[in-house]
């Protein structure tokens, strides 16, 4: 198993409360089924019993008595030669019991290691390429001992020696020491709220696995990429010595960006509705045309979605003095508006004036609201989340009626029936536990038997906690799409880390994983500049409009390696072939003798059986093994 050379993500990045210099007593543990055999390496006859300790020459393993009668001897691990391949030196212990679904795992222990020495433990399954159920990396604190606790939800059934513990011990040369390791297997509906956890480990993957990154490449390529040759005839006669070149203007997914149209004028600063948006902004208040520059002439977004004006408190309030402004600057820059949200459920998303409304008054005065703001941008507006987050906010629907959630869609597809109309979710991709997941797809199904046309889905991806990988949230995404059939719309694309490179590269894996998904339509970016995001981390511009190391990646990587322009002289037969490019939108120019010709046309993604097309003067064969464009000039 291939393993990259990448930043990594610091311990002290994920530690909850903080940690505890004791030792915790065998009677202190839960109650539970112990899965560690001799995790405290007092084995007589072997210290190392049950333990595979792997040291491929670059180490040593020795163990330590008890100092005193019960208590856990001490393993000191030597790390003399660092390798690319960390796993080279193990310690590994199979799981020789079956693991239940819906059960909790509770896994315990001490370490101490020397300065600069870090380490990656594993829960993983015991199969190629070994999938990662729980993944750690530590790198601090260092000298002292410390004790890890971490609670992991079990989300499928694991049968003996399925699973393993790991330590992937030689990344770098140093000493690490450990002792007293439990794994208790809590029984499911044990209540665990009590447990003492504090790290946040990674569930379900791991973000420095090569090989699911050079898989998901292969795969990104293979979807939306189509090997090109083009054979331009000019009077029926090959035309050669022109010089073609291919510019894609518009991907098959689409990316777009959070922003918030309060800062795209000053005008609205002073008043009251504002002032919680304003007070991390009023000092960059001067700087506010860049950030309206930034949003409308970023190189790498499709769209934008505006996280306030819209919403109903805001656009009652004051989104709807400059709502039609705002989006007819989005549009006059080229770039489309995906409207955010026509009915979120929570009476703190509703104007003021709702929390007094009895049901029928309630019921009345959205549906007026729907139908108002549908109207006023029917024109400008072809993409709703006509119901977000129904699942985590319920209090106006439990009192107005569940039907409220169809009613919407049915009234704002009366105005616009040609829009596309969303239901969104924010815990389907990033909760823990995989509950919220099927907890949707039912609630998508009961909207659809309501006799309701659902277009597509949008899912919010804003990590907060880095606890779903992008390899446990690539199954998220199969199981949603297999079992809706729909396009899927990401949203509030965000990675918190203290390590503003570890950002970038985990956003990469994410922004690899969507892009690389057959079911993805569009990936829309949280809010980019910090003064105006809520968690300043998770931004990936300064407030002095500086970029930080994610917004440099997101440049070269949606602007430039996900984006084809190319050139190619023609040959003798008026012939070029410009190998793979992306599926878009494209302009074909053709460069001669000082004139050039200008020719649009699509390029599908790569089919699964063979298909014609004539767009114009471009006659397109497009197979699953290549495509050629033949050009026909008058």
């Amino acid at each position: 198993m291939q393993k990259p050379n990448r930043p990594w993500l610091s311990l002290t990045a994920l530690f909850l409360v903080a940690c505890c210099a004791c030792s915790l007593a065998v009677e202190d543990l839960p109650n539970g089924q112990s899965l560690l055999r001799n995790g405290f390496f007092i084995e007589p006859e072997n210290p190392l019993e049950f333990w595979s300790p792997r040291a491929g020459g670059l180490g040593t393993f020795e163990v330590a008595p008890p100092p005193e009668p019960g208590s856990s001897g001490v393993l000191t691990i030597k790390v003399n030669s660092a390798s690319p391949r960390p796993w080279s030196m193990e310690l590994n212990q199979q799981v020789d019991a079956v693991i239940e679904k819906d059960a909790h795992l509770y896994i315990s222990f001490d370490y101490k290691m020397t300065p600069g020495y870090s380490f990656n433990f594993y829960w993983q399954q015991e199969v190629a390429p070994w999938p990662k159920l729980l993944s750690l990396h530590v790198t601090a604190p260092v000298d002292t001992w410390h004790r890890i606790h971490m609670l992991a939800p079990v989300h499928e059934s694991y049968s003996a020696q399925n699973t393993a513990f790991s330590f992937h011990l030689a990344e770098r040369t140093g000493v690490l020491q450990l002792r007293n390791m439990s794994a208790i297997l809590i029984p499911k509906g044990t209540p665990c709220d009590n447990l003492v956890v504090n790290v946040s480990p990674v569930f379900g993957g791991d973000f420095y696995d090569n090989d699911w990154r050079s898989q998901t490449l292969e795969r990104l390529n293979h979807l939306r990429k189509v090997p090109v040759s083009i054979e331009v005839l000019k009077d029926g006669k090959p035309m050669k010595g022109a010089t073609a070149t291919l510019t894609q203007k518009r991907r098959t997914c689409q990316f777009g960006v959070e922003a918030k149209a309060a800062l795209f004028t000053t005008e609205l600063i002073g008043q009251q509705e504002l002032r919680d948006t304003f007070r991390t902004i009023l000092p960059y208040r001067q700087s506010l045309p860049a950030y309206r520059d930034m949003v409308l002439h970023s190189p790498i977004t499709d769209f934008v979605t505006f996280s306030d004006a819209l919403v109903w408190k805001e656009n009652f309030a004051w989104g709807k003095k400059i709502d039609e402004a705002a989006v007819a600057a989005v549009l006059q820059a080229g770039k489309q508006v995906h409207g955010y949200a026509l009915y979120i459920p929570a009476y703190m998303f509703a104007p003021p004036m709702c929390r007094n409304m009895d049901k029928d008054a309630l019921r009345q005065a959205l549906l007026e609201h729907v139908s108002t703001i549908v109207t006023r941008h029917k024109d400008t507006i072809t993409e709703w989340d006509a119901v977000h987050e129904a699942l985590l906010y319920k209090e106006i629907y439990n009192f107005i009626g569940l039907d409220s959630l169809t009613e919407v869609f049915k009234t704002a597809r009366a105005i616009s029936p040609n829009a596309t109309l969303l239901l969104g979710d924010t815990q389907a991709l990033r909760d823990i536990s995989e509950a919220p997941m099927e907890s949707f797809i039912e609630l998508v199904d009961w909207v659809r038997r309501s006799g309701v046309q659902v277009d597509g889905v949008t899912l919010c991806a804003e990590m907060r906690r880095l606890d779903v990988a992008p390899q446990s949230m690539e199954k998220r995404l199969n199981r949603i799409s297999a079992a809706l059939q729909l396009p899927i719309h990401i949203s509030s694309l965000a990675v918190n880390a203290e390590d503003s490179h570890v950002q970038a590269d985990m956003l990469k894996d994410y922004l690899l994983l969507f892009y690389s998904h057959p079911a993805v339509a569009s990936v829309c970016l949280a809010e980019q500049w910090a003064p105006a995001q809520i968690n300043a981390l998770q931004a990936c511009v300064n407030g002095d409009f500086s970029p930080r190391p994610a917004a440099k990646m997101l440049t070269q990587l949606i602007g430039e390696e996900w984006l084809t322009k190319r050139s190619m002289d023609l040959d003798a037969e008026g012939k070029a072939f410009f190998g793979d490019i992306f599926a878009g939108d494209y302009i074909l120019s053709l460069e001669q003798n000082g004139a050039i010709r200008s020719i649009p046309f699509f390029l599908p993604q790569r089919p699964e059986k063979p298909v014609e097309t004539t767009q114009g003067n471009v006659h397109l064969t497009l197979t699953p093994e290549n495509g050629i464009l033949r050009i026909t000039l008058n």
